[in-house]
């Protein structure tokens, strides 16, 4: 991933890209706005009617909070002016928008990010970057500029045809919706700051230096930049409203009027439910449906509408198929989740069968708790399970479970789990179930175990971190039967 920062070569084009985006239209203005370092109230700021490069270049170099605002109704602001002034933006200047932008902060993805050292957190936000533009380029969805903030990334997508406001509630209830989209595309991990919905929510001029902890300035950094990227189509396209309809769509009868088989991509996420396209033939699950709002939104072909009115369609064009088990095959995908397991906010369910013809009944096992990795020693023995879950104050847990735990009636991995803050089931025909979740889940990562605290080639493992030359590393646990509060007495 080319990074491009406030010395690079490729800053100046940049800027020269986002003054040229800004000038579009003598009706509108863009805001500088200033927050003293250390703070983020950004009280004062700037107005410009047609910003230049080097304005951008130089509020960028100035040595304090920067963020910006374009599309703001030159009306509503009165004369621009160019010296900073008490801040006078609201959501009711505005009547659309060319740029869209989304904030992503990490604390909400990792708790411990900021307990973190800075190469820790800077390996974890590349990675987490190279995962959504890569994301983002197979879904065909045009990024503008991909900023890292040092707390987060900001993603910016720009638009040739803008996007009407209309009511300021309406536009929010538009943005959650498109959030909700893209979480549901780019993993459910990732979360969007809902605050962002507000026409008026500044954000971070690319290239400044974030000052919000004035004893550690962090550099802000371009990670991913496209002049001629136009994500138009997507939000203009994916409906923001529920369809009305006599009779409701459905899981089932989607999948049977599509008269679609290549089932090897489904997702299914409560009422959201990604796949191929049934109009291409990618490998990429690029189709979103909500199945209650009767919404689509087809990646491949930058089309959305109607749900219902599509399987219609397609009903005529397809022959009709038997749904059978293909209900066994929704499942997330790099997920890990065994078939016939489902795990929302709700809760850990058990999806039993009750044979082709009927639906199957749901049964609640748990408060949601993900297998997220495998553990394994340095001879590829001694198995294990990370858990991650969350106790009734909230608090999220990761707990290393020895294999052998679940065997014979798994007494002994209820008890540490109840220890530990998780609600679960008590009743006896459901611990099977919920064992079978455990044991068959097949998360992508790997990490090696050890079986006591201490010096382990060159990391020091301890109950809940593990370092290596002074840096925190997620890739040895610590996994034992024993008491591992007794490490901490």
């Amino acid at each position: 991933m080319k990074v491009i920062d406030l010395d690079s070569e490729a800053a100046e084009a940049v800027f020269e890209d986002m003054a040229a985006t800004f000038r579009i239209h003598n009706d509108l203005v863009t805001e500088i706005a200033v927050a003293r370092k250390g703070g983020s109230a950004f009280s004062r700021a700037a107005y410009y009617t047609k910003p230049g490069a080097q304005t951008l270049r130089q509020w960028a170099a100035s040595g304090q909070n920067i963020a910006f605002l374009s599309d703001i109704q030159r009306a509503g602001i009165g004369p621009s002016h160019q010296d900073l002034q008490p801040r006078k933006t609201k959501n009711e200047h505005f009547k659309s928008k060319r740029v869209l932008s989304f904030d992503l902060d990490f604390k909400d993805i990792h708790e411990e990010y900021k307990s973190w050292s800075r190469k820790a957190q800077r390996e974890f936000a590349l990675e987490t970057a190279e995962t959504i533009a890569t994301h983002l380029d197979k879904l065909q969805l045009p990024l503008w500029l991909l900023v890292f903030t040092g707390g987060g990334l900001h993603l910016h997508f720009k638009l040739s045809r803008p996007v009407e406001l209309g009511e300021v509630k309406d536009y929010r209830a538009r943005y959650k919706q498109w959030c909700t989209v893209l979480q549901a595309a780019l993993g459910d991990y990732l979360r969007f700051d809902p605050a962002c919905c507000n026409p008026a929510r500044l954000m971070r001029l690319p290239l400044s230096t974030n000052y919000k902890d004035a004893r550690f300035p962090v550099p802000t950094e371009v990670w991913h930049w496209d002049k001629d990227a136009d994500a138009s189509g997507f939000f203009h396209q994916l409906p923001h409203k529920a369809y009305a309809g006599a009779e409701g769509v459905s899981f089932e009868e989607v999948l049977r009027r599509f008269g679609y088989q290549k089932f090897d991509t489904l997702e299914v996420k409560g009422e959201e439910i990604l796949c191929s396209s049934p109009f291409s033939a990618d490998s990429t699950p690029s189709f979103y449906f909500n199945t209650s709002k009767r919404v689509f939104y087809d990646f491949s072909t930058s089309q959305g509408g109607n749900l219902y009115q599509l399987i219609q369609r397609l009903s005529q064009q397809h022959p009709t198929v038997e749904v059978g088990d293909l209900k066994t095959k929704a499942q997330p995908m790099h997920s890990g989740i065994p078939q016939g397991y489902e795990v929302d906010k709700k809760g850990l369910w058990w999806l039993q069968d009750k044979g082709p013809d009927e639906d199957p009944i749901r049964h609640r096992l748990s408060d949601p708790v993900r297998v997220v990795a495998l553990t394994r020693d340095l001879e590829s023995s001694t198995w294990g399970r990370v858990l991650e879950f969350c106790d009734p104050d909230g608090v999220k847990k990761q707990w290393t479970m020895p294999v052998t735990m679940l065997a014979g009636d798994g007494q002994d991995l209820r008890r540490e789990l109840l220890t530990r803050g998780l609600r679960m089931s008590m009743k006896k025909s459901l611990r099977a179930a919920f064992s079978d979740y455990l044991m068959n889940a097949e998360p992508p990562t790997r990490m090696h175990c050890v079986d006591k605290v201490g010096w382990h080639d060159q990391t020091y493992v301890l109950p809940e971190q593990s370092y290596r030359g002074g840096e925190e590393v997620n890739s040895v646990r610590l996994q034992t039967t024993a008491d591992v509060r007794a490490y901490a007495a």
